[in-house]
């Protein structure tokens, strides 16, 4: 069974969702919510090119990893929103890519047959790499995602509240996250949060995204 987080945030007010931490004991079911939630809010994304199963089997293995951690809020319908992060981004690929089976391989050797997926794909390692080389928190928000609806804004609070929770379990309190431009609630998300913008950059040609480091030793999310 999934480990309940009740998050410190908006627990009392909103009681039908809270916030669990996914871990090895969770359904695989949930991890394909997630998975149908990523490609969902992010059709446009490489990742969702590659499937719903490449995706949950993501999820999965960053759920599982000691450097990183995935958080869904939920109720009785299912999974609302989610939210990952990791310590140390290149670490964790280069183990998802060892653990990864051989049906993960061939999905993506397949998409390799693509000049311009063969591209996006060393685009994404090369980013990873300057990430790590730079001045700004190795830490990171990876991603988050979460329905349109009118209980949005109180699963992004709890999405918040959680993402604080288990960066400060990892003795974490600055992270870094990069949003692409056309991901509007996403940048209203870290505006909310008091995120401080630092810069753009290219991960991969022609494709522009926002940079926000994020402190997170003291919440800042609205109500």
């Amino acid at each position: 069974m999934s480990r309940e987080m009740e998050s410190a945030m908006g627990a009392e007010s909103y009681p039908e969702i809270h916030t669990v931490r996914l871990d090895a004991e969770t359904p695989a079911e949930r991890f394909f919510h997630v998975a149908d939630l990523h490609q969902l809010r992010i059709p446009e994304g490489f990742l969702s090119s590659l499937g719903r199963a490449f995706l949950q089997r993501l999820y999965r293995e960053m759920a599982v990893d000691d450097t990183s951690f995935v958080v869904a809020a939920v109720n009785d319908n299912g999974v609302l929103g989610f939210a990952c992060g990791s310590t140390n981004t290149s670490r964790f690929l280069r183990r998802f890519m060892c653990r990864a089976g051989l049906r993960t391989y061939f999905r993506l050797l397949l998409r390799m047959i693509s000049p311009s997926v063969i591209k996006r794909v060393f685009e994404t390692l090369l980013y990873a790499k300057r990430r790590k080389q730079s001045e700004l928190p190795g830490s990171e928000i990876l991603n988050i995602a979460f329905e349109d609806g009118p209980s949005a804004e109180q699963v992004q609070c709890l999405l918040m509240a959680a993402l604080a929770a288990e960066f400060h379990r990892l003795q974490v309190h600055r992270v870094r996250i990069t949003v692409g431009l056309a991901r509007s609630e996403v940048h209203a998300m870290m505006t909310n949060a008091g995120a401080e913008r630092v810069g753009e950059v290219d991960v991969h040609k022609g494709e522009t995204s926002l940079v926000y480091v994020l402190d997170l030793s003291a919440p800042k999310t609205k109500p």
